[in-house]
């Protein structure tokens, strides 16, 4: 009897206990509190934050070295290119960094700070170094590195290279000596001496400036060279005072055209100058004092620009660093605007991408010029003809060289 009782006993402990236990839905199935949901929320907010990883390009200038002035310029303008981006929100909802690498201004330099940013896969793009030389040298490690690069070099051949990850954001040597001795011949005279750094830039601005004279059925009545870092001229310049020209026109980069233009008026030659943007920047005008007055120049940028774009940035430039901007700032900043404008038309930051949208870039108003690419990767269109007064470039007209759909 007692077993009896002790048997019904545990039946009904054993029916309380299942009546107690909550029913499921799908038979047991459903997944307990244990089973990963979390896991798969993590997932996504790793994801999330790679997505949000900033956007980073790379620049490659003088931060040291004889060059450096041109590096300070060219460094200012792109802090503000990248405060103005991120100001604007952005590209494709990320934040934009720079990752800058000296070239030490020097080609080698320039070959290092190349291999150093493009074997950083998460740098998307590069903002070139401004030198010809460098371009030159740097041309063969931009194919092994298959990394969208920036120029904004005036070499002529820059497009001849055939190089798909090389782009030239400005309106080269093809063109623009050859307007320039156009204008001068028409407005100055037509004997014409010509004065060029031996450098890359230089010899192909003097090759054009003396094919467009052989076009107009002249010859330069003298013609001199000068190394790259010379600081005395004297030997050239009595060279052009026996030849005694009509107008001056000179190809050099900005150091040497102030020293030009300086011991042209110190040694009592009172000719007409005429170059390229050399010539119009500040640092040449710095250099030279008042006698840059009166140069005439082609040049791609000068703070009292006639392009609204222009005008914007040179104030700013202005206001934020209390120095007047320079055609290698403005360049600069354009450079990595148009890799900015690439990134948002490719919607992707992949290095491919944003070197086939380059090419589609067509009619952009930077603030030194509008840019076109065309097959080879060209992108400069116009240029803007100036003097000098008072220490100061004044426009005088912009000159639309290459035409464009």
């Amino acid at each position: 009897m007692k077993k009896m009782i002790a048997l019904v006993m545990g039946l009904l402990l054993i029916f309380s206990l299942a009546a107690c236990t909550p029913k499921s839905n799908d038979d047991g199935k459903t997944p307990t509190p244990t089973t990963k949901p979390e896991d798969k929320g993590e997932d996504k907010n790793e994801e999330d934050t790679a997505n949000k990883e900033n956007i980073r390009i790379g620049v490659i200038t003088s931060i040291t070295g004889e060059r450096a002035l041109v590096g300070e310029y060219a460094k200012y303008a792109i802090d503000m290119a990248v405060e103005d981006v991120n100001a604007a929100g952005g590209v494709l909802g990320r934040q934009v960094e720079v990752v800058y690498e000296d070239d030490l201004g020097t080609d080698v330099g320039a070959v290092n700070a190349l291999n150093k940013l493009a074997t950083d896969d998460k740098i998307s793009a590069i903002v070139g170094p401004y030198y010809g030389t460098m371009i030159l040298a740097l041309d063969g490690e931009i194919r092994k590195a298959e990394i969208p690069v920036l120029s904004a070099t005036s070499l002529t051949t820059v497009g001849d290279f055939g190089n798909p990850w090389l782009f030239q954001a400005r309106t080269h040597d093809g063109h623009v000596p050859g307007a320039l001795v156009e204008y001068v011949v028409g407005a100055l005279g037509d004997k014409v001496s010509i004065i060029y750094g031996t450098d890359a830039s230089g010899v192909g601005q003097m090759e054009a400036a003396v094919a467009k004279l052989e076009e107009l059925g002249l010859e330069a009545v003298s013609i001199d060279a000068y190394n790259s870092g010379d600081k005395d001229f004297t030997a050239q310049i009595l060279h052009v005072q026996a030849a005694n020209p009509d107008v001056i026109v000179a190809f050099g980069l900005q150091v040497e055209a102030g020293l030009i233009m300086k011991q042209l008026r110190d040694m009592g030659v009172e000719t007409p100058i005429a170059g390229l943007a050399s010539y119009a920047s500040k640092i040449a005008i710095d250099l030279a004092k008042e006698a840059s007055n009166g140069v005439l120049s082609l040049t791609d940028f000068i703070p009292d620009t006639p392009r609204e774009e222009g005008r914007v940035f040179a104030d700013k430039y202005k206001t934020k660093y209390n120095l007047d901007s320079d055609f290698t700032a403005a360049v600069e900043y354009d450079k990595f605007q148009l890799i900015v404008e690439a990134i948002k038309i490719a919607g992707s930051t992949e290095r491919e991408a944003i070197r086939d949208a380059m090419f589609e870039i067509q009619g952009y108003k930077g603030v030194a010029n509008v840019y076109a690419f065309n097959e080879k990767g060209v992108g400069g269109t116009s240029i803007l003809l100036i003097e000098i007064q008072d220490g100061v470039a004044q426009p005088k007209e912009i000159l639309d060289i290459v035409k464009f759909d």
